[in-house]
């Protein structure tokens, strides 16, 4: 009877006190996948890891130091935490913190393995405009260049690729280019091996929320003849619209809004000047 109350009173010990058990690492099967091959990260990606890591061992410790610097940008206090985890910044918290007077008095608290989150309400502003992105997002990249310094240049030329994108799409289409961004940097935030400037391991991305979307709404814009065929009811629907210049070979545009089909017979192997559609019967 004494030796199962010892027992029992091991257990509820190692339950108040996780921490007294030592964590080998080795143990890991991804630890032991580095080991057998290496992973082979840009210098950026190396030197972002080992900031993380270390700001990871007392998150609270970490955000109390950074707070207390006489250098500390501005920044929504319930977002700091997601800065120094790695975690994808939402952007429309960031741009509601420049309209409020009102404190952040997000808190969270755990107790053993169970975690409440108090004060989180709905964001007062939405990012859905060019100019509102560029706002929050300068915001963001000062508090980024904070406490990762040598990602300057990577957050340089990914502002200049989202810019880009803006001028280059009318703006009913900027939407498109705002969730684009959120699913990049969701995606950078839970691979280690990527980095925002990795544009061609985002195609999938752009394809689903810059091209394709824009393709399915371009026949919303005016000023655009669409190609049109009778329904059953006699009535007349617009179909989505062929780039008119792919079809004259003139086109070489990655994002463009219309489709690279031949305007004959909608095809995507060639270009109307090539489309034989005409002696079909």
């Amino acid at each position: 009877m004494l030796k199962r109350s010892a027992t029992l009173s091991s257990d509820i010990d190692a339950e108040a006190h996780p921490t007294k058990w030592k964590i080998d690492v080795n143990a890991f099967p991804w630890t032991i996948h580095d080991k057998i091959d290496p992973p082979k990260l840009h210098p950026t990606l190396a030197k972002t890891r080992e900031l993380l890591s270390n700001y990871m061992l007392d998150i609270k410790f970490a955000k109390t130091h950074l707070l207390n610097s006489a250098c500390c940008p501005q920044f929504p206090d319930s977002k700091w935490t997601n800065i120094l985890s790695g975690r994808a910044i939402d952007l429309d918290q960031v741009l509601s913190s420049g309209y409020t007077v009102s404190h952040d008095t997000h808190q969270t608290e755990s107790f053993g393995s169970i975690k409440l989150i108090i004060g989180t309400t709905k964001p007062a502003k939405t990012v859905d405009t060019h100019r509102k992105w560029v706002i929050a997002w300068n915001q963001t990249i000062d508090t980024l260049l904070f406490t990762f310094p040598h990602r300057a240049s990577e957050l340089r030329k990914y502002t200049q690729h989202i810019n880009q994108l803006f001028s280059s799409l009318p703006e009913q289409f900027h939407d498109r280019i705002i969730n684009y961004d959120r699913a990049v940097c969701m995606c950078t935030a839970q691979c280690r091996d990527l980095m925002l400037t990795d544009f061609q391991s985002f195609t999938n991305l752009h394809l689903l929320w810059v091209q394709n979307a824009s393709a399915a709404n371009s026949h919303d814009n005016e000023g655009r003849s669409g190609t049109k065929t009778s329904g059953s009811s006699g009535g007349m629907a617009k179909q989505r619209e062929a780039c008119r210049r792919w079809n004259e070979n003139k086109c070489r545009q990655g994002n463009c809004i219309y489709i690279h089909v031949c305007s004959k017979c909608c095809s995507s192997t060639h270009v109307a000047s090539e489309c034989n559609s005409q002696n079909l019967k």
